[in-house]
């Protein structure tokens, strides 16, 4: 007899589990997309249907995968950049042909001035964010992360970074 009682209580706490799991299955599912976005730096979680959010990276900086042409790039956030600048080696994984490049563009950065050469970009997105047809600038020099101006910070309703998240918002 008690060990009737006993399974009945573990299948009644097994129940009851599922039952919290189900009733908080959305929050869950919250809870899940955030893990994520600490674990996959730049990843990113929805937090409303015209905003995305972004933990601050282990160095201190905020990283966001696009998709640019359907290329993942993941791009150095740096509002002091007034433009999206592409590393060379971004621009390759993009296949634009250096050889066509004309690093005609002045840009002056903490570490002194520097060339770009100007690219169009037909399809540029970042979560629910969709662009088409942008500009950005290809770095002559090698970088280590490709960088994510203002260029695209001015195309949003506005950011804002709040407890080491930043959050994108547009309409």
């Amino acid at each position: 007899m008690w060990q009737n009682i006993k399974y009945f209580g573990i299948w009644f706490i097994i129940f009851l589990l599922a039952l919290v799991g189900y009733s908080y299955r959305h929050d869950l599912s919250e809870i899940q997309t955030r893990v994520m976005a600490e674990l996959f730096p730049g990843k990113g979680f929805q937090t409303g249907q015209n905003s995305v959010s972004f933990p601050v990276s282990s160095d201190g900086h905020f990283h966001i995968r696009a998709e640019l042409n359907h290329i993942p790039i993941i791009f150095l956030v740096d509002t002091g950049a007034s433009h999206i600048m592409l590393s060379p080696g971004d621009a390759d994984k993009l296949s634009i042909p250096w050889d066509t490049l004309r690093f005609d563009q002045i840009y002056r950065t903490a570490n002194g001035k520097g060339q770009g050469a100007l690219v169009r970009i037909n399809d540029f997105r970042i979560a629910k964010i969709h662009l088409q047809g942008i500009n950005v600038s290809v770095n002559k020099a090698a970088m280590r992360y490709s960088l994510l101006g203002m260029s695209f910070f001015n195309r949003l309703t506005r950011y804002e970074v709040h407890n080491d998240i930043l959050t994108l918002y547009w309409k």
